[in-house]
């Protein structure tokens, strides 16, 4: 299977990705995903990695952009 033919929800985005589509910095993220309130990444080795689906479902809700 080619990089054109993965879906949105199969597709691993890395974290520069993940900062550029959500505008949270690095040290936030971790802070969210250890309090359970943001996508954990999948690991390939030391290599972290996120679901583009699950990261734009985060972007989508309004209600995790409130403090």
């Amino acid at each position: 299977m080619s990089a054109q033919t993965l879906t949105t929800e199969q597709r691993l985005i890395r974290l520069p990705e993940v900062i550029r589509l959500t505008g949270i910095p690095k040290s936030t993220l971790y802070k969210l995903i250890s309090d359970g309130r943001f996508p954990k990444p999948e690991r390939l080795g030391r290599l972290a990695l996120w679901k583009l689906s699950e990261v734009e479902r985060f972007v989508a809700d309004p209600t995790n952009y409130t403090a």
